[in-house]
């Protein structure tokens, strides 16, 4: 059965049909998918924001949109992301393994943050007592960006001094 199976195998590698169809086929349909969506951008950060646009949207863009936040190669600031990106599934993988994590871990977010449940569900996934999570009053996503008067930089500095001095 395997000599068989290996002659069969080599028999098909000789034809050049089966080698262009094998090899070169998926590396072309690749290239074409790639061209075809490649201008094709995410829309970044909406710009006139609507009346009618949910709180967290209107932080984005006073953030991305604004001379607080905006670059020139931000996708926020921009035309988004291209859509053949895969950045959007980054965070799945990372929390696949979160419970595996055996390091210090401090997780800040803001308290009026729409993203909040994302750090609070992190947060109960990691195991042993060298975890935290620090909710901040008030603060939203992006003022934890750059907001020097809600960043905690006290309780930081605090954690790292405990978990890294002290083991």
């Amino acid at each position: 059965m395997g000599t068989s199976f290996l002659v069969s195998v080599k028999s098909l590698v000789r034809t050049p049909s089966v080698i262009v169809w094998v090899l070169a086929f998926p590396l072309i349909m690749s290239a074409i998918f790639l061209f075809m969506f490649s201008g094709m951008r995410t829309d970044g950060v909406v710009d006139p924001v609507p009346d009618d646009a949910p709180l967290f949207v209107k932080q984005y863009h006073d953030y991305y949109k604004t001379e607080r936040g905006y670059h020139r190669r931000s996708p926020n600031s921009n035309e988004g992301l291209n859509r053949t990106n895969s950045l959007a599934f980054i965070n799945m993988p990372i929390l696949s393994y979160i419970g595996e994590i055996r390091s210090a871990v401090l997780i800040i977010h803001g308290a009026e943050a729409h993203s909040r449940y994302f750090s609070e569900d992190a947060y109960k996934r990691l195991k042993g007592d060298n975890k935290e999570l620090l909710i901040i009053p008030g603060a939203n996503h992006v003022d934890l960006y750059d907001n020097l008067n809600v960043i905690p930089f006290d309780k930081i500095e605090e954690f790292f001094r405990r978990e890294l001095l002290n083991r």
